[in-house]
């Protein structure tokens, strides 16, 4: 017991220096953390909540703000094509962006609680309609007070990575939003001057 109360303290002391320096995006950092107050196997009411806050820091270090919507996604048409991983014991909205960002994907996209889904195209609307959020309902495998996606629906997130299409006939960058016509690229920087 011992030990248990000196894990605890040291526990507890490393959750206030992570909370205090508000470095929540490292979410290892609090599932590690998580785990350690999880394996005491409390009968303390105060450790159980300290256990839930752990969970519901792993949900906030998602950030709202690479949150793009909830889409309808179809088997026949799938949004994102690049990447698909199925897991159905520890998927988080957090571990989908991490695992299409590493892969250097633009968007990642979680789906029914335990699936996630890769891409570099934002989702098309007439194809992929957005739909309410309340649709993306289905809890994480991982985290059953996150909501990953739904039946046919997409949760989907930004990663972080910018997406830029080089025009090899000009050996140039063009940026995201250009548009592609008749086999070319039309917005290049000499037609964004002119």
């Amino acid at each position: 017991m011992k030990y248990a109360c000196i894990l605890f303290s040291a526990t507890l002391l490393t959750l206030t220096v992570t909370v205090n320096s508000k470095n929540l995006d490292k979410i290892s950092m609090v599932q590690e953390l998580k785990l350690k107050v999880q394996n005491l196997k409390p009968d303390d009411l105060f450790v159980q909540t300290l256990y839930n806050f752990y969970e519901y820091l792993e949900e906030k270090s998602v950030s709202n703000e690479n949150y793009v919507g909830c889409f309808q996604d179809y088997y026949c048409q799938r949004m994102f094509r690049g990447y698909a991983k199925n897991d159905t014991l520890h998927m988080t909205n957090k571990l989908c962006i991490d695992i299409c960002k590493n892969f250097g994907f633009v968007y990642s996209g979680t789906q029914f609680g335990q699936w996630c889904h890769c891409g570099d195209s934002r989702p098309e609307p007439a194809y992929n309609p957005q739909v309410a959020d309340n649709l993306c309902d289905v809890k994480c495998s991982g985290n059953p007070l996150e909501k990953c996606g739904g039946p046919h629906k997409m949760s989907v997130y930004k990663t972080g990575i910018e997406q830029y299409r080089f025009d090899l006939s000009s050996n140039r960058t063009i940026g995201e939003s250009s548009t592609f016509a008749n086999g070319k690229w039309l917005l290049t920087p000499t037609t964004c001057i002119t």
